[in-house]
């Protein structure tokens, strides 16, 4: 009778550990956002007085004088049509970590598109001017191996690489430094614990329960004791929806899309994008 007890914990403790933990949370966005008219018009076009001598009638500026001026004339004309856009509220996203032994993978559940708000008006002699506010946000996947402490992300930066490409990071990992304290609260069933970590210049705050034995979390985050259900970085936001439990997992494995760069080069990027556009 004892031996068929102990069988019977033992099986249930391997299917237990065989089991694969999907956890889905809510990113919480607060949109970027940059406004811009679409004009083929730009007041950056300054040119000295002295430099166009409108008194020489075999001057060379004459016609150049004429198309300055007209522009002039095309920005003081949208000046009076100028208008505000309304803003791209703050929205949820749904995100997944799926956890297995020593890996785990974070991912956007759907691959979310900018959110752009557009209106036009047509001024009083016919030309129709167009303004936008769009919402650049970064989408990331996150692999981690915690066995070879290795980490690979794909990334797509659209705040600054319009041409929607993906960059893909291997690099090391270090167990980060987490402050635990005692302050404590429910989040859905669960109690949970507060932990804070400076990560370079910014600040990082985790609530996590115990009750949830995986030490992983949102956005690459790990190595506390319990699961984080909760986490603040800088502006970001992301909160615990629900958790589902997989008696047949599904592989985890890195992602392979983008071009591979480090984490360095990609951080200097938008200055080598600016210079190559000047």
């Amino acid at each position: 009778m004892k031996k068929i007890l102990l069988l019977t914990f033992t099986l249930s403790t391997l299917s237990l550990n065989a089991q694969q933990e999907t956890i889905f949370y809510k990113e919480k966005r607060v949109p970027a956002k940059s406004k811009k008219k679409n004009s083929k018009y730009t007041a950056r076009v300054e040119l000295g007085e002295a430099a166009l001598p409108e008194n020489d009638p075999d001057s060379l500026y004459v016609d150049v004088r004429r198309r300055v001026d007209s522009i002039r004339r095309k920005i003081e004309e949208r000046k009076k049509y100028d208008f505000v856009l309304e803003d791209i509220p703050e929205y949820k996203f749904t995100t997944v970590l799926r956890v297995g032994k020593n890996k785990s993978l974070y991912y956007p559940q759907e691959r979310v598109q900018n959110d752009t708000i557009s209106k036009q008006v047509t001024t009083d002699t016919g030309e129709v001017i167009s303004k936008y506010i769009i919402n650049f946000y970064n989408s990331e996947v996150i692999y981690k191996d915690l066995d070879q402490m290795k980490k690979t992300s794909s990334i797509r930066v659209y705040i600054f690489d319009l041409q929607r490409r993906s960059f893909l990071i291997e690099e090391a990992i270090i167990k980060p430094n987490w402050v635990l304290t005692k302050e404590k609260k429910n989040i859905d069933k669960y109690t949970c614990y507060k932990a804070t970590l400076q990560k370079q210049d910014t600040f990082v705050e985790a609530w996590y329960t115990r009750e949830i034995k995986i030490s992983e979390g949102p956005m690459g985050y790990w190595g506390l004791p319990g699961l984080i259900l909760e986490l603040k970085e800088g502006k970001k936001q992301v909160e615990f929806d629900k958790i589902s439990y997989l008696s047949d997992p599904v592989p985890i494995i890195p992602p392979t899309e983008g071009e591979k760069v480090s984490r360095q080069e990609l951080l200097a990027l938008p200055s080598k994008l600016f210079n190559e556009d000047n």
